[in-house]
């Protein structure tokens, strides 16, 4: 789709300045984009940190407030008034600064991704006169009773007029549409650094892995909520295989209770030649092409799902928990498989469905590849956005 025609915007980002490695690299990607296209994209930061010395590399202008990082939302269920409590009283110690900085930069909107700081970026834009996008990075939390959490955001977002873009369709779900209706912006990933046909991998004598193996691959933290160790499980439990199984688990950290307990795990299963633990690596598009399958296990539901993006850009299909964003990103037995959740059960017969469908590997992986060039990649990701605010910053001046 042609994005709508319309002027050059300026568009204040709104950030901790202490953001994880895939915050940051989306805020820098999508800016870049934007930036190239004529677009005013300055960053406004809580806390001088590096990534501040990023932007101005890139050539944004960066504002650095230094009033120190927001109130985290991440407490127990009885903490909640406590946090909101704190979160009030950080947003009237540091909002006149944000206006400040958002006048300074003569802005028509502000993007803001952090939850905990939805509500400073609304009030600030409100009272400046300008429009809000909050880009939601995972779901709408359900934990709190009387859907407070939903209830909470939604008001936060009328009050101030914001725009939630979600990362997925099931994201969306989670917040609802009344009052506010979400849009959908799927994440992208980079075309140019995840072709098959120019990274120079890692091999197979590299990792240990005999050549006639059948390699899984798991891309993420090494946690349980991914499941790595569910699907060791599920290869101990399966039937006879065409080849030996073995499970690449690229991600960190690798010294924790839970590595510790997959090792003792692979070691009982009689699997301990066949687990391969990588570790955080910058470069986890070197490791895919001594993988056949990669897998997305997650034990809830992926917001979006990014590595399965990557995965399948890097011509891998992938089996995947349904439920969340890859259910989206995976179309089932065309560039992947569907799980309906990550129990080992259905784990085991997803394995079985993946291994049934060997013989068509190299064409699932390259309409996986196909797919991620047509619906996630930065140029296509940089046009919705751009659709998105034009509409809406249309529909505010109309």
């Amino acid at each position: 789709m042609e994005p709508t025609t319309g002027p050059a915007r300026r568009i204040a980002w709104l950030v901790p300045g202490n953001d994880g490695y895939g915050v940051r690299r989306a805020v820098l990607g999508l800016t870049r984009e934007l930036t190239a296209r004529g677009w005013v994209t300055p960053i406004v930061t809580l806390t001088t940190t590096p990534f501040s010395d990023d932007c101005r590399a890139i050539g944004l202008e960066v504002i650095d407030l230094d009033v120190g990082p927001p109130p985290a939302f991440d407490g127990p269920l009885w903490a909640k008034p406590l946090e909101l409590a704190r979160a009030w009283r950080f947003q009237r110690r540091v909002q006149s600064a944000v206006e400040s900085a958002l006048r300074t930069l003569s802005i028509e909107a502000v993007h803001v991704v952090r939850p905990n700081l939805v509500a400073l970026a609304g009030a600030a834009s409100r009272r400046v006169g300008v429009a809000c996008f909050w880009r939601m990075p995972k779901p709408v939390g359900d934990r709190y009773p009387l859907d407070f959490n939903r209830r909470l955001f939604q008001w936060v977002c009328w009050r101030n007029r914001i725009q939630p873009i979600a990362n997925s369709a099931y994201t969306a779900s989670t917040l609802g549409n009344r009052p506010v209706a979400p849009v959908v912006m799927h994440l992208s990933a980079d075309p140019d650094r995840f072709d098959p046909t120019t990274v120079n991998g890692v091999g197979r004598h590299e990792l240990g892995i005999p050549e006639q193996a059948i390699v899984f691959a798991m891309v993420g933290r090494l946690i349980p909520d991914k499941a790595q160790d569910r699907v060791l499980q599920a290869m101990a439990q399966l039937g006879t295989a065409p080849a030996p199984l073995h499970l690449l688990v690229v991600g960190g950290p690798l010294h924790s209770s839970y590595a510790d307990s997959l090792r003792s795990m692979a070691q009982e299963l009689g699997l301990s030649d066949r687990l391969h633990l990588i570790g955080a690596v910058d470069q986890p598009e070197e490791y895919y092409g001594a993988a056949d399958v990669a897998i997305n296990a997650y034990v809830g539901a992926e917001s979006f799902g990014l590595s399965v993006v990557e995965a399948m850009m890097m011509g891998r299909p992938a089996l995947v928990h349904a439920r969340g964003g890859p259910g989206e990103t995976v179309v089932d037995g065309v560039t992947g498989w569907h799980m309906p959740d990550p129990s080992v059960d259905s784990l085991i017969a997803g394995l079985e469905r993946c291994l049934a469908d060997r013989h068509r590997w190299e064409e699932m992986g390259e309409a996986a590849r196909r797919r991620t060039l047509e619906y996630f990649t930065i140029r296509v990701q940089t046009e919705r956005y751009m659709d998105i605010v034009q509409a809406r910053l249309g529909t505010l001046t109309g």
